[in-house]
């Protein structure tokens, strides 16, 4: 790991420890694809046509936090809605352009309170889940000052990412480290309600086959 790197992680691990997380927001927006990358060179359609379309490089974890790259050989090659429970999210977008479309959990009493007085027929089963909805954004390295996103335990951490170019690579910052938590993955339900700050329904479910991913090494 080269140095421009390691300086990032241990700076942005000790705003984690202190909860500055809006500070590693705007460290992230300062730092290029060299200072993550350095020279190294990220698969491409053109070279790696054994590759499956999605691949995912690791950077470094620890219990503190994981870092990793992913990345989408074609345009419109995706990650289903998913969540990262009980962490602090932060996506810089390496290369080309995705589609980041997110949700937010309610507060517990919230999800109480809504289960106790919907008529929605998934309101007593629990593999289905209340959240708000938070629509889409693209975020592009075209745009320099909006190359990152920060994703809450709450607020948009059910998430789902779809290239609309081909080559596009993002960075993935997580607090803490995994630390035994699984990725739980959703599926929208019929009625699912797509407009912005609306309540609608997620159904839990297993992360789909397609999802296999190359694992790349720099």
């Amino acid at each position: 790991m080269h140095k421009n790197l390691q300086e990032l992680l241990k700076s942005c691990e000790q705003l984690a420890a202190s909860k500055n997380y809006s500070q590693i927001l705007d460290k992230l927006r300062f730092y290029s694809k060299y200072d993550i990358l350095y020279n190294a060179e990220l698969p491409n359609l053109e070279s790696h046509l054994q590759m499956k379309p999605m691949y995912s490089i690791h950077i470094a974890e620890s219990q503190n936090y994981n870092a990793t790259c992913f990345g989408f050989l074609k345009k419109y090659g995706n990650i289903p809605l998913h969540d990262h429970s009980d962490m602090h999210g932060f996506l810089k977008i390496l290369q080309g352009t995705i589609q980041l479309t997110t949700y937010s959990y309610l507060q517990p009493n919230e999800e109480k309170d809504v289960r106790a007085t919907s008529s929605s027929e998934f309101s007593k089963n629990d593999e289905y889940v209340p959240v708000k909805c938070e629509g889409s954004k693209i975020i592009t390295c075209e745009d320099h000052m909006n190359t990152v996103t920060y994703l809450s335990p709450f607020q948009g951490n059910i998430h789902s990412i779809e290239a609309l170019e081909d080559n596009t690579a993002f960075f993935d910052l997580l607090y803490p480290g995994y630390c035994g938590r699984k990725a739980q993955y959703f599926e929208n339900t019929p009625d699912n309600n797509k407009e912005h700050g609306q309540l609608t329904w997620l159904k839990k479910c297993e992360a789909p086959e397609y999802l296999d991913m190359s694992a790349f090494k720099l």
